[in-house]
């Protein structure tokens, strides 16, 4: 699916994927709630997905981590329905 995409990445999209982007302090910054949705690949275990982030304690306490089950980078197309029900209830919570 991402070669077939390949074709409508700009040069200046490719460049950023590959990029290394530490986003860490700014979440320090941030006073609300951060959602991060990650697809758990379709394996149940969560620890060791959020281990492979890679990410610092302080960073880790700021995110709301939501799996969704049976995806991984494209989440919408591989596992829509489930995608919705979480963004559904990160809605209403913020309500």
């Amino acid at each position: 699916m991402m070669a077939a995409e390949r074709p409508y990445y700009t040069p200046a999209l490719i460049q950023s994927l590959q990029e290394r982007f530490d986003y860490t302090i700014l979440l320090s910054q941030i006073d609300i709630p951060v959602y991060l949705l990650m697809g758990d690949r379709g394996q149940a275990d969560a620890i060791e997905h959020i281990s492979d982030l890679h990410l610092p304690i302080s960073a880790l306490d700021k995110l709301q981590i939501r799996f969704v089950p049976d995806s991984c980078h494209m989440p919408m197309i591989e596992c829509p329905e489930h995608l919705a029900g979480i963004l559904i209830q990160i809605c209403m919570y913020m309500d």
